[in-house]
């Protein structure tokens, strides 16, 4: 997909936009059609093998992926130097701070915190998917909440999918 108008990853890092549809989305505000911005960082590696690491970071607000970058490539480089590899870093943006979709947002209105808790969870079960050695959880201030909220949603369908 095109990247709309806003920052630009940075060196080395790719972008891809996850297109959610929030489990029990508010009749008020759908959340149909929010996307969610997320960022992948595997240093030198194009591709990963199936037996890799994903680490996922969910940033506090504002949501915005890009502030995490320069984090999540020091800890992929101190990862690497201690042996733990292949492994990919994401950074994980909300649907209601899109860089990208600022404009689609304000027509959209402002999606409820459960329903963006909800798609963050799709985008988490995403990646989660594609590590066979699993995906670690970071969150920060409210991304720790919605981390949480995931890892409740999966232990009420007694589905783990690796997630650590």
């Amino acid at each position: 997909k095109e990247r709309g108008p806003g920052p630009q990853p940075p060196k080395g890092w790719r972008w891809f936009n996850h297109q959610g549809v929030a489990e029990g989305a508010s009749s008020k505000t759908s959340s149909k059609d929010r996307s969610s911005e997320v960022m992948s960082y595997t240093g030198d590696e194009a591709e990963l093998p199936k037996d890799s690491l994903g680490i996922a970071l969910v940033p506090g607000n504002p949501g915005i992926p890009h502030f995490y970058c320069p984090f999540g490539e020091q800890l992929h480089k101190a990862l690497l130097a201690e042996g733990v590899g292949p492994v990919a870093i994401y950074t994980v943006g909300y649907p209601n701070f899109s860089t990208t979709a600022a404009a689609k947002t304000e027509a959209q209105g402002v999606a409820p915190i459960d329903d963006e808790a909800s798609i963050i969870s799709e985008v988490l079960d995403e990646l989660a998917a594609q590590h066979g050695r699993g995906l670690v959880l970071l969150g920060h201030s409210i991304g720790a909440w919605m981390v949480l909220q995931h890892l409740l949603r999966k232990n009420r369908h007694g589905d783990d999918h690796g997630q650590k």
